[in-house]
């Protein structure tokens, strides 16, 4: 299919989401790792095989030597961990977690969403950052739905007030219903974000450590500023306005597939990020307001869910800017 797509056109889709490359995800030694979406779906896929453009290649790492926000940062942060309160909830529930409800701006596009609930663990609320987006994601394998909202704040038992609000459905292709490759009548999302990529879950990481693999999906990034004349390309369908640095919206990056990183010195944990990165690459998903980051699993006094893992903020610094490339 060569759809018009605003600024960001799908013609020849460059960016592999019509031919999507399936993807082995990781298995545990007590089963599989739960993977929503099918496995051709873009959220699984891998970046073998895809081109990679050398002149945005170039123009990106000259941008973000430039940038002062990443003085300090020569590869992305990690969120969520050693205290810092910009990760991800995150909850993968079971059948006997309580219906948690949403109140608050729902798109009229999923109401069904604020009369079906959700399912997650008691502690859920106690995970919610408070910071000025306050996101959450969850996998809820019991409805077959991951849920995103971001402006959370508990108001009642099981009952959250969000300021914006989307869901997809597992059995899809993992793609907004507004996106001309999409096979989902239900999935919503601001910008078409996928809400699951915007999380780097403990479980996958343990899988992947004891595998010696990467997670097994796509990763979202946070990206310090994107170009709003660029536009954006599939798997978004919008983009942010009144940005001016550098990169499409969707644009989709990873380390390059060469480089031997079991040779670059960081702890499995890091490693196993690293490799995902290099697997399957991740997109320019939102802007940053700061350095380049990716979002863990916000950990709390509540909930710790990298307990016993060597991770924090700095577990990828043993990959640069100078590692990475632009798929496209």
């Amino acid at each position: 299919m060569a759809a018009a797509f605003g600024l960001g056109q799908l013609v020849g889709d460059p960016l592999g989401t019509a031919q999507m490359m399936r993807a082995k995800p990781p298995i545990t030694s007590g089963g599989a790792v739960y993977y929503p979406y099918s496995t051709d779906s873009f959220y699984q896929s891998s970046t073998a095989g895809l081109a990679v453009n050398s002149t945005l290649t170039a123009q990106m790492r000259t941008f973000l030597s430039s940038q002062h926000v990443q003085s300090d940062w020569p590869y992305p942060c990690l969120h969520g961990l050693d205290g810092d309160q910009w990760g991800m909830p995150y909850a993968e529930p079971q059948a006997d977690d309580p219906l948690w409800s949403l109140t608050g701006k729902i798109p009229p596009a999923i109401a069904q969403l604020a009369k079906q609930g959700f399912h997650a663990p008691t502690w859920f609320g106690d995970q919610l950052t408070g910071t000025s987006d306050s996101p959450f994601v969850v996998c809820d394998t019991v409805s077959g739905v991951s849920v995103w909202a971001c402006g959370a704040s508990v108001v009642g038992q099981y009952a959250i007030s969000v300021r914006d609000c989307g869901i997809f459905e597992h059995a899809s292709n993992g793609l907004d219903k507004r996106n001309p490759y999409s096979d989902s009548t239900v999935n919503f999302r601001t910008r078409g974000c996928i809400p699951d990529s915007m999380v780097i879950r403990s479980s996958a990481t343990n899988a992947a450590i004891a595998q010696g693999t990467g997670l097994g999906y796509v990763l979202h990034m946070m990206f310090c500023e994107t170009l709003t004349a660029a536009g954006f390309v599939s798997p978004l369908i919008a983009c942010e306005k009144g940005k001016y640095g550098w990169g499409a919206e969707g644009t989709r990056i990873g380390i390059d597939r060469s480089i031997d990183l079991s040779q670059r010195g960081m702890s499995p944990a890091g490693l196993a990020v690293a490799r995902t990165l290099q697997d399957h690459g991740c997109i320019l998903g939102d802007n940053s307001g700061g350095p380049c980051a990716l979002k863990a699993e916000q950990s709390t006094q509540v909930y710790d869910p990298w307990q016993g893992l060597d991770i924090n903020h700095r577990s990828l610094q043993g990959v640069t800017w100078a590692d990475f490339v632009v798929y496209g």
